[in-house]
């Protein structure tokens, strides 16, 4: 899992399908979503968005317009970034 987390730390800003991660990390989608919540605590979702979110908040203390910090923190619509937020 700690590879698995790297990784999503890596590509925060890119599109991380469940199906492109089970593949990378050679594990069906259903064993690696349940591991990674017994391990973690929470969803492979939430972690990326959470951690997304943090990305958007220093991007924006650093002065950018939230909608940039939005498309630069990895969401792919402002919609879903502004309910998160």
């Amino acid at each position: 899992m700690q590879e698995m987390i790297q990784y999503l730390n890596d590509h925060l800003t890119e599109e991380i399908s469940i199906d492109h991660l089970a593949e990378k990390f050679y594990l069906s989608r259903y064993h690696m979503m349940r591991r990674f919540k017994e391990e973690t605590g929470t969803t492979i979702h939430t972690y990326l968005s959470d951690q997304r979110l943090l990305m958007a908040r220093d991007l924006i203390r650093q002065g950018h317009p939230a909608t940039e910090a939005c498309f630069l923190s990895g969401f792919q619509n402002y919609a879903s970034f502004s309910r998160a937020y």
